[in-house]
């Protein structure tokens, strides 16, 4: 087992970026127009929306917009009657969309465990075995 000062430190400055990152993926729709876009690469709005059935047109625009806000999106305007827009992902969206990747594997592997684990514990605190505080 590992002590504390086994494992390689990591800077306050980077939890509060890793903070930061894990506020904006935890919108449920940042990560599957992140994905949508990834897989499909330049699409129209009205596609983005057709992909994600139950997003209302106010939630994909603010959430496009703030893709586009903080650089993970590039949104392309082409001039013409009616104006037409695509939303492609920046370089940085690409990026990041890669580095989810493992992520997701991880994911996938561990969270049924966790799952299984949680409701072990609630069962447990539920029959009154345990107390929240032991392990």
């Amino acid at each position: 087992m590992y002590s504390c000062s086994d494992r390689s430190q990591v800077s306050s400055g980077q939890l509060e970026s890793l903070m930061e990152l894990v506020n904006y993926l935890s919108s449920k729709w940042f990560l599957l127009i992140l994905g949508e876009l990834y897989e499909n690469g330049e699409c129209r709005y009205s596609s983005i929306q057709r992909k994600l059935p139950g997003i209302s047109k106010k939630v994909l625009s603010s959430t496009l917009q703030n893709m586009e806000r903080i650089g993970c999106l590039v949104r392309i305007v082409q001039m013409g009657y009616p104006p037409t827009v695509h939303y492609r992902l920046s370089e940085l969206g690409d990026n990041l969309y890669e580095t989810l990747i493992p992520l997701s594997a991880w994911s996938s592997q561990h969270i049924p465990v966790m799952k299984s684990i949680a409701k072990e514990f609630d069962c447990s605190l539920h029959y009154g075995s345990r107390t929240p505080w032991q392990r």
